[in-house]
């Protein structure tokens, strides 16, 4: 994997704006130093927040912003009432193109001056109050023209900072997913799996029995939590990313990210719990996530596709969820997205967007109405298809990834 640029040439020092508006204040930080002023501040507001995403800690977040592997700065509001901090917006500024996808195909749009927030970057203390002073706030950096776009990382659709945002005229509503997660009895494996049935515990079972013997019972569990062990570990995930479909769909997610420090700082923080499925001697399956506060937010998965037939995705899982049991983890966290695991396994979940709102710049809005196309069509297709079609096409996107991965192995090997 490639390295980060270095932190000194990330930040580029800017000097924070405050403005006013009556006794609500905001605090714009762009710069490691004026971050670090509001740190105390910003903390007081995540721990007066129900669930806080742990890449909205202060650390966390300058870590992750080091780790990625293109120009970004970091833009962060604070929102204060008087001398009390109320809410704080966790974001970064880069120029770049909307993603505008149909089916896995990409459409590039003109690259434009975005405030992108990140996963879990909009903290309040649970007052509507303060995602009213957000969206206005959002609405006035475009006005200001200081951004072209503003990205809202996956909202909750019952947030009225979503219903707010979702009005106005400028933005542009992506696909709605579901957010899935786990409750778990801490520590106790068999309470957490009770609600399934004994047949399906029973193939479960039947499922780990079927690996170990087919490699002479030389499987194990390999748990990594500390930063010496996150070098060889950022390795094995690669080798086996690189083997899967998603190595076809998502690489330049993957190679914008250097996984090594983005683990590492997991671990510096005591919150880095990832796996690897060690069969025959060699890491066949893995799972990345870090463990915060009783929640364990699962970040990535994936298995070695010449193994699919032993199911090694799902033994991993099993045997991760009895280990977050052992652990006294009360709940996973999947992360957006819906899959037949997380649908079979989740025991609750919401309903999540993304928002792109638009300048008024002719870039701004040739990328508006890109992007407005694109999901019409998404929409459109998939109400025409009806949803097995859909997965089907899914599938047949998929096989073709894969099919491509091996290609292209086969020609360097």
């Amino acid at each position: 994997m490639t390295q980060a640029t270095p932190m000194s040439a990330v930040h580029a020092e800017r000097p924070s704006t405050t403005s006013a508006t009556g006794e609500w204040r905001v605090i714009r930080c762009e710069d490691v130093d004026s971050i670090q002023r509001i740190e105390s501040e910003w903390r007081a507001v995540l721990d007066r927040s129900c669930g806080a995403h742990p890449g909205a800690e202060p650390s966390r977040f300058l870590d992750t912003l080091e780790a990625i592997q293109r120009s970004a700065s970091p833009f962060v509001l604070l929102f204060k009432d008087g001398e009390l901090g109320r809410a704080v917006v966790i974001g970064r500024t880069e120029r770049a193109g909307i993603q505008c996808k149909l089916g896995y195909i990409r459409i590039r749009t003109p690259r434009l001056r975005t405030l992108r927030l990140i996963y879990g970057g909009v903290v309040t203390d649970g007052d509507g109050a303060a995602e009213s002073r957000i969206a206005d706030e959002l609405r006035s950096l475009l006005d200001e023209r200081l951004f072209e776009c503003v990205f809202t990382n996956k909202l909750n659709l019952d947030r009225a900072l979503m219903e707010r945002l979702d009005a106005d005229a400028r933005s542009v509503r992506r696909e709605v997913r579901p957010h899935w997660v786990t409750d778990l009895t801490p520590h106790s494996y068999d309470k957490t799996m009770s609600g399934h049935s004994s047949k399906h515990r029973s193939n479960l079972r039947r499922l780990d029995r079927k690996l170990c013997a087919h490699f002479n019972d030389d499987v194990e569990l390999r748990i990594v939590t500390t930063a010496a062990e996150a070098e060889s570990f950022a390795q094995a995930m690669n080798d086996i990313f690189e083997k899967t479909y998603k190595a076809g769909i998502a690489r330049g997610q993957m190679e914008n990210v250097d996984w090594r420090k983005a683990l590492v700082s997991r671990a510096e923080h005591g919150e880095l719990r990832a796996y690897l499925l060690m069969a025959g001697g060699e890491p066949i399956a893995y799972q990345t996530g870090a463990l915060h506060r009783g929640v364990y937010y699962a970040e990535g998965t994936a298995y070695l596709p010449e193994h699919q037939s032993l199911r090694p995705g799902t033994v991993l899982m099993m045997r991760v969820m009895q280990d977050l049991c052992d652990q006294g983890a009360h709940c996973i966290d999947w992360g957006f997205g819906d899959a037949e695991y997380k649908r079979l396994y989740g025991t609750r979940s919401w309903d999540e967007s993304s928002l792109h709102i638009y300048g008024a710049g002719w870039r701004a809005q040739v990328a508006r109405a890109l992007d407005r196309a694109s999901v019409a069509c998404a929409v459109t297709a998939k109400r025409l298809a009806g949803g097995e079609l859909t997965n089907r096409i899914r599938r047949g996107w998929r096989q073709r990834a894969a099919k491509s991965v091996a290609t292209a192995q086969d020609g360097s090997e």
